[in-house]
């Protein structure tokens, strides 16, 4: 009896130290990066992870500036007082401007930094900045991608991964789905940004992008 009563002690204290290990943390859901001034503007998007609502969970913006995204990142990590966990970024969006400026210091910096993962999924904001999108807490673009595909017959999930390896590759183009905020703040995924090596160079539209992906090779179904 007396050891079974040790059991659970042990485990009501393991239990507490855990949750107090995770009050420590933050937990990044998104970033985003725009240019303002020559400097980074870079946004994160941090999830309240003792929010009970898995569903609607909350979120809280922070963002600062820096002359490059590494001096950013770290203006914002003075922000937050918790270790800041990177490991579970679900999306990196990434400002028009940017975009035509070239993403090769983007790609380079997430890259190299081993507290990342290379499946988080890559949007180009076009008629509003990152900050604006990331400000909506609007955790369904996932789920917004998905859909997308399934209704303009082609697939336009792409994970950083993908846009490393056509970047190392010289010869290849590739294409970045555009977010743009609509109606009632609500978000829409139409068009595709085509990039030619690290730069974006047009931006194609809903019919287009269907030849597009077709030459992309990324086509789900086709109605012919």
């Amino acid at each position: 009896m007396k050891k079974v009563f040790i059991f659970f002690i042990l485990i009501f204290i393991t239990g507490c130290y855990d949750y107090k290990e995770l009050t420590k943390i933050t937990v990044i859901n998104a970033i985003g990066i725009d240019k303002k001034d020559n400097e980074y503007k870079v946004t994160f998007q941090a999830i309240d992870i003792q929010d009970k609502d898995s569903n609607n969970p909350k979120y809280t913006i922070y963002n600062s500036n820096g002359k490059t995204i590494n001096d950013a990142i770290k203006n914002i990590s003075y922000q937050i007082p918790n270790y800041i966990h990177l490991d579970h970024l679900s999306f990196l969006i990434i400002s028009e401007k940017v975009a035509k400026d070239g993403i090769n210091n983007i790609v380079n910096y997430f890259s190299q930094n081993t507290e990342f993962r290379n499946q988080f999924l890559v949007l180009i904001s076009e008629n509003n900045n990152p900050f604006e999108i990331l400000g909506l807490n609007n955790n369904q673009i996932k789920e917004l991608i998905l859909s997308s595909s399934e209704n303009i017959n082609y697939n336009i999930y792409t994970p950083f991964e993908n846009i490393l390896n056509s970047i190392l590759n010289e010869n290849l183009n590739f294409t970045i789905p555009i977010v743009n905020i609509i109606n009632d703040n609500k978000l829409e995924l139409k068009n595709l940004a085509l990039f030619k090596n690290d730069k974006l160079v047009v931006t194609i539209n809903q019919e287009d992008s269907l030849n597009l992906a077709f030459i992309l090779d990324k086509i789900k179904k086709s109605n012919y």
